[in-house]
């Protein structure tokens, strides 16, 4: 492998595809070959908020702002539906 497709190849990698708007779940259902690393870039400019309660999903997504209990129930619903066997535990 030549540096020029070495370098299209980690571009590829890279590649997420950022909507301009806040995602919908139906969205994030819709986007081919998502892993579970592309799932976490997506969330990475998430500004952690602590909240009592799991948000719903629609809220978490829209205003981009949640903790991990809001990430994991929609990363936990996306990955199961392409195949992972996602496991949520509770710690208290």
């Amino acid at each position: 492998m030549n540096i020029r497709s070495s370098a299209i190849a980690l571009l590829a990698f890279l590649a997420v595809p950022f909507a301009s708007h806040a995602l919908s779940m139906k969205e994030l259902r819709a986007m081919p070959d998502l892993t579970p690393e592309k799932l976490e870039r997506i969330f990475s400019d998430f500004a952690y908020k602590f909240h009592p309660e799991v948000q719903p999903h629609d809220i978490f997504l829209k205003t981009k702002s949640g903790d991990c209990d809001d990430f994991a129930t929609v990363a936990a619903e996306i990955l199961e539906a392409r195949g992972y066997t996602p496991r949520m535990i509770a710690i208290r």
